[in-house]
């Protein structure tokens, strides 16, 4: 039944924007569950919890206790999408008129009762079930019709049966045509809710198929009732394939509430078995460690009511921190492009031609900037930044954005046999571009090169006002955000550009930046105050410090002055031994990472192995799934949260999905006053 829920998540964004071809998006960040996959979970809660088991061990529910059920999820999830007969039926008492039966035709019963073909053995069990489960609402012929079509469907499909046989047994007994293809059906076919003119048509889908994202692409490509279809289709095609592939659960488990997580699993495990109920018991375990962490974490994807308001966007579990200087500039770049597309960098301007609107703002130019990152580590250095792949305007652009992510902290981030934490916790991950001033694969120059060095020599205030505005909406944000839980932030600051980046200044920028994050809470002190401490460990540059601004100390650590130092995604307890600072402990962890312009944000990429330097924070971490939507897992054999097992990257998973970060709600616009918390604000 997992597959119904697939198909309804995967489904749902086309019911609305109908499509005719099967090329379309299948992951899209507004999928969700809607009223199919409720009251499919409503069916499988009744099974779960019928009264007494049969002599066979099925579950001997009732007529009213279906009718009870739907009732009851109905209410739970009033706005999940119902027809209106539907609606005015659950929120009726079931004595009362409303609240008898409507002598419905429509699909509903059909598309709901998918956890019947599991539980039962043999046919007959299985269609006097489909019926009993119709009859609370559907009981026109046609809609009981619907159900047992399904659910004979499955079964068939869970016990073995080929296609041709399934083809031959669902048309003899309902009188459906499944003679046809889906190319047959597609062009002329049109939105149809009945039983009659869409239960063909999905089981169609699954005989047509070649694997479940097939059968669940023809489902939906009929430009029909996209997300009941794909739901009844997920279904069959769950059953007949053996499974959901690790991808599609990864993606729709997250989607799941609480409440409605453990039905699922508990249904999963009882009736099914196999890689989908491990995978929600990955879910389930993966919740578990969130919710035991000793801090209190912000609202994640998965800590939504996805039964809710379908279409309306889940929360997003990254947050996009600009000044709002750069979301000026983003705004004058837009403005320039809007009349001359072709002025823009070759991968922006690819991007451009999906946008259909005339003129492009600060949002629209900041979220199509943002599909032009590539899913791979230091992917700096194949720039060219001559236009061919981005311009040089481009690069300083992406530069200037920083990114928050809430995650769960596996290990300590050491790069060589890490500490794995015994208790995972909650921390924020965030991503900051550094300084770039080495050339990537071009001949142009490297992309902050003009903005901080004059005569071959970087200017410290220059210097010091790219890292105002990179690293203050960083530094609010964590502020903000700590004092608005009630606590307050460590955060803990690498070397960020004085690596690799700083190119002829490699080794030789640690004071200089020292000195910028100094100066940033001396002029910033009165937005900071949410900030109790800052952890600042360099290379090998500056030497070791206690610098007190105000009630904020500055703990200046370098790595090589104090192996074998203290890695940055330690518990904060570890800090607060070091610093002798008792109150350290009680603080969150915010970690900047040090990352580049063009780059996703998130894991190493690698198989098998964490990255250099700093990106293995996030190796040490669900960055990943914050990012992707995809629900990893953390490997301790080799220290890496692992993308879904049917990919072997992070990087597939990205490009063989057409996944994109996105600026849409989640944009943070910080301007440059002091004391002036209140400009933090939400755009886009």
């Amino acid at each position: 039944m997992i597959g119904a829920i697939a198909g309804d998540v995967l489904g749902s964004v086309y019911e609305a924007q109908t499509t005719k071809q099967k090329d379309f998006r299948l992951f899209h960040w507004l999928g969700r569950p809607t009223d199919d996959s409720v009251l499919t979970m409503a069916v499988a809660a009744t099974l779960l919890d019928a009264a007494a088991p049969t002599a066979s061990g099925a579950p001997a529910a009732t007529v009213e206790d279906y009718a009870a059920c739907f009732r009851e999820f109905g209410r739970r999830y009033p706005n999940a999408g119902y027809g209106g007969s539907f609606r005015r039926w659950f929120q009726s008492d079931a004595d009362s008129p409303g609240g008898a039966p409507y002598n419905s035709w429509g699909n509903g019963s059909a598309m709901r009762v998918s956890p019947i073909g599991w539980a039962f053995d043999n046919e007959p069990a299985v269609l006097d079930a489909a019926e009993l489960s119709a009859l609370p609402t559907h009981n026109h012929p046609e809609g009981v019709k619907g159900a047992g079509a399904v659910a004979l469907a499955v079964f068939l499909a869970r016990t073995g049966a080929t296609k041709e046989e399934i083809r031959v047994a669902i048309s003899t007994r309902f009188g459906y045509d499944l003679n046809r293809t889906i190319d047959s059906i597609r062009t002329a076919y049109e939105f149809d809710v009945s039983c009659q003119g869409s239960v063909p048509e999905a089981i169609i889908a699954v005989l047509d198929s070649t694997d479940f994202e097939d059968a669940i692409r023809n489902a939906v490509s009929l430009g029909g009732d996209a997300d009941t279809q794909a739901c009844i289709a997920g279904a069959i095609a769950e059953a007949f394939y053996g499974g959901v592939p690790a991808r599609v659960l990864a993606w729709v488990f997250p989607r799941l509430d609480n409440f409605q997580l453990d039905i699922v699993a508990r249904f999963l495990h009882r009736f099914v078995g196999g890689a989908s109920a491990a995978a929600a018991d990955n879910e389930l375990d993966a919740r578990r460690e969130a919710s035991a962490s000793d801090t209190k974490p912000t609202p994640r994807m998965d800590g939504r009511t996805p039964g809710g308001a379908p279409m309306v966007p889940l929360a997003s579990p990254y947050t996009l921190l600009l000044h709002r200087a750069a979301w000026q500039r983003l705004g004058d770049y837009a403005a320039r492009l809007s009349p001359d597309r072709s002025k823009a960098g070759a991968r922006l301007r690819a991007t451009l031609s999906e946008v259909p609107v005339p003129r492009i703002d600060s949002a629209g130019m900041l979220d199509a900037l943002l599909a032009t990152k590539r899913p791979r580590v230091f992917a700096e250095s194949e720039v060219k930044g001559d236009g061919s792949d981005w311009t040089g305007e481009e690069l300083r652009l992406l530069g200037d954005v920083s990114v928050a992510v809430r995650v769960t902290v596996y290990d300590d981030g050491r790069h060589a046999a890490p500490l794995v934490h015994d208790r995972p916790f909650t921390a924020t991950l965030l991503f900051v571009p550094g300084a770039l001033l080495r050339s990537g694969s071009g001949s142009t120059a490297a992309a902050d090169w003009a903005d901080v060095v004059r005569g071959g020599r970087v200017v410290q205030e220059r210097y010091e006002a790219l890292y105002e505005r990179r690293l203050l909406p960083a530094l609010r944000y964590a502020s903000a955000t700590a004092e608005a839980a009630g606590r307050r932030a460590l955060v803990t600051i690498p070397g960020v550009g004085c690596g690799q980046f700083a190119g002829p200044f490699h080794g030789k920028l640690g004071p200089r930046l020292q000195h910028a994050i100094a100066s940033i809470f001396r002029r910033h002190a009165e937005s900071l105050t949410g900030i109790r401490a800052v952890w600042f460990d360099p290379y090998s540059e500056c030497d070791n410090e206690d610098v007190q601004i105000g009630d904020l100390t500055l703990y200046v650590r370098p790595l090589t002055r104090n192996k074998p130092g203290l890695p940055q995604l330690s518990r904060p307890d570890a800090f607060a031994r070091a610093a002798g600072d008792p109150a350290l402990a009680e603080s969150d962890l915010y970690s900047v990472v040090a990352w580049d312009h063009v780059s996703w944000p998130g894991n190493d990429f690698f198989v098998g192995a964490r990255s250099t330097d700093d990106g293995v924070k996030a190796a040490a971490t669900d960055s990943m799934f914050a990012l992707t939507g995809f629900r990893g897992q953390y490997n301790t054999s080799t220290n890496t949260y692992d993308p879904p097992t049917d990919v072997r990257t992070w990087e597939e998973l990205v490009l063989r999905n057409d996944l994109r970060l996105r600026a849409t709600g989640n944009v943070v616009v910080v301007g440059a006053g002091t004391g002036e918390v209140e400009e933090l604000d939400e755009s886009g």
